[in-house]
């Protein structure tokens, strides 16, 4: 009859080799990856200093590409007769664009449900954010004072404009909607002067005409 091992035996075999595999394992190999350690380490903190640099980069340059393209899209309508066949929210890009020509960097464009009076919300170079309101009418319209006060009840308010503009295609503004303007230092850009804008004069030079007209005014 075979005779059992008994098993404290095996047990007392095993115990030595698992120990002296893990003497081996601490002993020789953990350090000998040690230099795999730092060079994790290394590849993390020199991605950690690096991704932000990248990313924004990624962002200027997308920011860049977007500029270009807006100043492309608005020379294709330096004639303000291709500005009457546009749908309104084309006309607020329109808008948008010019901004970006002149320099600007957009917050928002495009208005709709919900917009509370702002189609483009852009700023300047100089660090003042503009609000705009855009009415694409036809050319015998006018821009009404109950229009004028509805843009006037958020423009500050809601937006924290520093210079709030009312653009339109329209020749001309009502008289209550000019002197609502005028009292609460809203810019005007009707038909006229919406052909210098569209046509190459910057909106900065045009806001600093009317601020020095406005100074010798009050003077």
């Amino acid at each position: 009859m075979a005779m059992q091992q008994p098993s404290g035996v095996r047990g007392v075999v095993i115990v030595p080799v698992g120990s002296f595999l893990c003497t081996i394992i601490l002993t020789f190999v953990i350090p000998s990856l040690a230099w795999l350690w730092w060079l994790v380490s290394g590849v993390i903190a020199v991605w950690a200093i690096l991704s932000g640099p990248i990313r924004r980069g990624r962002r200027e340059a997308a920011a860049e590409r977007e500029r270009r393209a807006g100043i492309a899209e608005a020379d294709r309508y330096r004639r303000l007769v291709s500005l009457d066949a546009m749908a309104g929210t084309d006309f607020e890009r329109h808008v948008a664009n010019l901004c970006l020509r002149d320099g600007l960097v957009i917050v928002r464009s495009g208005g709709g449900a919900g917009d509370l009076g702002a189609d483009v919300i852009a700023n300047l170079p100089d660090g003042r954010r503009v609000v705009i309101q855009c009415k694409r009418y036809r050319a015998s319209g006018s821009v009404t004072g109950p229009e004028m006060q509805q843009f006037l009840g958020t423009v500050r308010a809601e937006h924290g404009a520093d210079v709030a503009l009312f653009v339109t295609t329209a020749r001309r503004f009502t008289r209550q909607a000019a002197e609502l303007a005028g009292r609460h230092q809203v810019y005007l850009i009707q038909r006229d002067r919406l052909a210098f804008w569209n046509s190459g004069t910057s909106l900065p030079s045009l806001l600093a005409s009317w601020e020095n007209h406005r100074a010798t005014g009050e003077r």
